[in-house]
């Protein structure tokens, strides 16, 4: 999501989501995106950050927050955007979320 990649993974998971959207629309897009992220993951490819992402996007925020503290826990790059990424918006007023941010050392707003 947060990176702009040109790869043979990434054309085939846009290929996916395409038809996924096509037949399911928004939300089971997100769905294939997610289940292919999460088989990609636990063959050691992709980042925790990028599923947080797709689990705010479907409004589960259980595992948005479970995903975002595997990616600080692992100290994935993209895990310094977490204050200001509007797709992790709806996570904000958590408190995870707060203790997330200090364990990055990264001030809330």
């Amino acid at each position: 999501f947060g990176v702009s990649r040109r790869d043979d993974i990434t054309a085939i998971l846009a290929a996916r989501g395409a038809d996924a959207l096509a037949s399911r629309g928004h939300v089971g897009m997100l769905q294939a995106i997610l289940a292919d992220r999460l088989v990609l993951f636990s063959k050691g490819k992709g980042s925790a950050y990028e599923i947080a992402q797709l689990y705010a996007l479907l409004a589960d925020n259980t595992h948005a927050l479970d995903f975002l503290t595997r990616s600080a826990a692992r100290s994935e790059p993209e895990i310094i955007g977490v204050r200001i990424d509007v797709l992790l918006s709806r996570l904000r007023s958590s408190n995870r979320y707060r203790e997330i941010l200090e364990a990055v050392r990264l001030q809330t707003v």
